[in-house]
């Protein structure tokens, strides 16, 4: 209660931030924004059983999302390092993502676009890393209702960025396009 503290803050070291996790601190006031944009049920009542929901906000998000593009880019370098070989690396994202070999049919389709992008890649070079800007916060005052605006301070410890598209070959940019869409596919997002 009138804490300028924002309300979610990703942790600043990529190994705090990048892990599997099953258990998650959850305050019942705070709803997670990961559990908001997919329709999570609310917190204040117990929820034994809910009807499964697909709203607009889940495609954009894992679409679009800071953190699906880092994947997607992450994958696309690990793709890159395990081997050079355009073939073994479609073969090695089905099999990491989907836990199958990929059809004739789904080579061919991508290692067209792989090609593609990458000539694309290469004649539109990503724009530099863009610094985040401070947090502008504001308040009301609880006795004059005055609103008050300011820039916060910096935090106290240095973020540790993942890759950045500019840090990257335009190969490894077409990689994460089509991890982008494996991690979209059904047969990744569902357990059978």
């Amino acid at each position: 209660m009138g804490s300028l503290q924002p309300i979610y803050r990703a942790s600043p070291t990529k190994r705090a931030r990048n892990r599997r996790s099953i258990y998650s601190f959850q305050q019942r006031s705070l709803i997670d924004p990961v559990i908001e944009v997919f329709n999570g049920p609310s917190l204040d009542m117990s929820c034994e059983r809910r009807d499964a929901t697909t709203v607009p906000t889940q495609a954009f998000s894992l679409f679009n999302s800071e953190l699906s593009l880092d994947l997607a880019l992450a994958f696309g370098a690990r793709l890159q390092t395990e081997t050079s070989d355009v073939t073994k690396q479609i073969e090695r994202a089905f099999q990491l993502a989907l836990g199958r070999p990929p059809s004739n049919e789904e080579k061919e389709l991508v290692g067209q676009h792989l090609s593609e992008m990458t000539r694309y890649y290469k004649q539109n070079p990503p724009p530099a890393r863009q610094e985040r800007p401070p947090a502008e916060l504001s308040i009301t005052s609880e006795l004059t209702g005055e609103n008050v605006r300011f820039k916060a301070a910096p935090p106290p410890w240095k973020y540790e960025n993942n890759l950045s598209a500019n840090e990257v070959s335009a190969e490894t940019r077409a990689l994460a396009d089509v991890a982008l869409v494996l991690f979209n596919s059904n047969e990744f997002a569902y357990m059978h």
